[in-house]
């Protein structure tokens, strides 16, 4: 995982929060506000969107080098 772009990248960190909770916001809009209506593939689309942005945060975050860590 050393050669891996994502890994350490603190605006990929910050993209994956924003899109998961840009899911989250509309998942949560389909389910309670739009309930009048329900959209059973939007509430789907915007979870897995929440759910991509999630594993590019997890896979971004700052992590503390192995010298760093050590000493």
């Amino acid at each position: 995982m050393q050669n891996n772009p994502v890994q350490n990248n603190p605006t990929a960190f910050w993209l994956g929060l924003v899109v998961t909770f840009v899911g989250l916001v509309g998942m949560v809009y389909y389910v309670f506000i739009a309930s009048g209506h329900p959209h059973l593939k939007h509430t789907i689309l915007f979870l897995v969107i929440a759910a991509a942005g999630a594993a590019l945060a997890s896979f971004a975050r700052p992590r503390a080098s192995l010298s760093e860590m050590s000493g």
